[in-house]
């Protein structure tokens, strides 16, 4: 499972630096009307993770995620034959149908093989392998750039369309744990199932909302530090590549440590002490300015070291939170609207960035400190409101069998086990 995510994440790592230089240089095809056809198609798939969510729940996670490489493989190889915007935006679709619909089942996909704290451990996994094959990709992306041969354009494009084919392949070749929820199908046929009832839960969906709250930071300082980096603090233009670059490094060492060194800690905890990280973090950059010249590299680093390990502390911990706070016969609707957390933070992250940077430079980070601010109460007031087993693992709950879905009330009243 891990060979299969790692090269689907090389392929997405080889394309991604590459995809506004091939349709304009290869493809031959105006800057402007490629930005619009890819926020196009970015905004026309939107809802596809709900209905991804619910194929998940009906004919099972493993099936979906292999129709979602399918998808993107197809539409990769259809990149080869654009000649024109409409072209573009046809291709673009299918790919983002594609990319939504992974990332809305991926999870569930695992949590369908693994339980308790097996849940975090995966995401971790997930995570490190995802930025090995990330970084991978992009070092080879700099060298078809750096050739600026137009066969080595399309030569990355086949690598990746054959990559989500590889990883469809292995997927499929995976042995049959995942589990298809049985009981959907007669859960929604007595209207105690679909996405009535996860609107319903209210604790998950103010989860949902500290998920965009933390997402909101790993999304913005994509796009802010390497402006804020070159243009307020006069940094070198190779620094803010240097300290992703340690972003990277970081976790793909360090991931696996921290994630069990927070394993005994109840969930809501560790979110809650990334989000003091991640408002200690944003509060240092936005003394960045008063940071002396001979400083702003050992400043930068160090802000960088807390950012991440923010990072590896939320990001598996409340991927598994979510899970293992779903429904089992409806975990992939759940894990649909939990990831709107991220789509919706990609979405708004840039807007907010330059309109708060147009203002003043370091208004930016000052809201992001209050808004990962603001997610720290609202964790820790969840704790007595979602499922127990969500919040700490306990080693009964995680043998006894799952409750069915009528019985989701009672276990949230239940608290957490002290």
């Amino acid at each position: 499972m891990l060979t299969a995510l790692g090269i689907d994440s090389l392929g997405s790592g080889l394309y991604l630096p590459l995809s506004l230089l091939y349709f304009t240089l290869v493809a031959g095809l105006p800057l402007r009307g490629v930005g619009l056809a890819l926020s196009a198609a970015t905004l026309f798939t939107l809802p596809v993770p709900l209905l991804a969510g619910a194929c998940a729940d009906r004919f099972g996670a493993r099936r979906i995620v292999i129709t979602s490489q399918v998808l993107q493989g197809v539409g990769f190889c259809g990149y080869l034959l654009v000649h024109n915007i409409p072209s573009l935006l046809l291709t673009a679709l299918l790919v983002g149908v594609g990319e939504r619909t992974y990332w809305a089942t991926i999870f569930t996909f695992i949590a369908e093989t693994s339980t308790g704290r097996q849940l975090d451990t995966w995401y971790a996994r997930i995570s490190v392998t995802r930025s090995i094959g990330l970084g991978s990709g992009t070092l080879l992306a700099g060298i078809v750039v750096g050739s600026g041969s137009h066969l080595l354009y399309q030569i990355a494009i086949v690598a990746n369309a054959a990559s989500f084919g590889v990883a469809a392949v292995l997927l499929a070749l995976v042995g049959a744990g995942s589990r298809r929820a049985a009981r959907a199908g007669k859960a929604e046929k007595t209207g105690k199932g679909g996405y009535g009832t996860v609107v319903k839960d209210r604790p998950f969906l103010v989860f949902t909302v500290t998920n965009f709250a933390y997402s909101l930071c790993l999304t913005t300082v994509t796009i802010a530090l390497p402006v804020y980096v070159v243009k307020e603090l006069a940094g070198p233009g190779w620094l803010a590549g240097a300290l992703f670059a340690v972003n990277t490094g970081l976790i793909i060492l360090a991931q696996a440590p921290v994630t069990k060194s927070v394993a005994a800690h109840r969930r809501t905890r560790v979110l809650a002490a990334a989000g003091a990280l991640w408002m200690v973090w944003a509060l240092a950059m936005a003394a960045g300015p008063r940071v002396s010249h001979a400083a702003l590299i050992p400043f930068l680093v160090g802000g960088m070291l807390v950012f991440t390990v923010a990072e590896m502390m939320q990001s598996p911990t409340s991927t598994a939170l979510a899970a293992a706070a779903s429904i089992n016969e409806l975990r992939g609707r759940y894990m649909a609207i939990y990831q709107y957390g991220y789509q919706i933070a990609k979405i708004v992250a840039p807007a907010l960035f330059t309109q708060l940077y147009a203002v003043g430079a370091t208004l930016p980070w000052l809201v992001l400190a209050l808004v990962a601010a603001c997610a720290i109460p609202a964790l820790l007031l969840l704790e007595r409101n979602l499922p127990a087993k969500a919040v700490r693992l306990v080693e009964a709950e995680a043998e006894a069998e799952p409750a069915p879905a009528t019985s989701r009330a009672d276990t949230s009243k239940k608290g957490v086990a002290e």
